[in-house]
């Protein structure tokens, strides 16, 4: 849940597309406004334009999913991962 909440700038109990881009720019992934919302509206159960926290850990969820597999395939680092988790 802490890191939910850390998505969730503004305390409203749901993470939008903005929050999850910050974070982002913050750790240093490079991603753009159109992807980070179309993620959020693909994991998005309810339609409500946000993740609240059961949608935000079930992408989180797939996300991890993802990587485990893409790591299984013998891939070091897949494109999608930052090379720097500082900041």
């Amino acid at each position: 849940r802490q890191v939910f909440d850390e998505f969730d700038a503004d305390n409203s109990g749901a993470v939008s597309a903005s929050e999850i881009l910050e974070i982002f720019e913050r750790i240093g992934v490079e991603a753009d406004f159109a992807s980070v919302q179309a993620l959020v509206l693909e994991a998005d159960d309810s339609g409500d334009g946000e993740l609240d926290f059961a949608e935000f850990e079930q992408l989180v969820g797939r996300a991890r999913c993802l990587y485990a597999l893409v790591h299984i395939s013998g891939e070091t680092r897949p494109s999608w991962v930052p090379t720097s988790h500082s900041k």
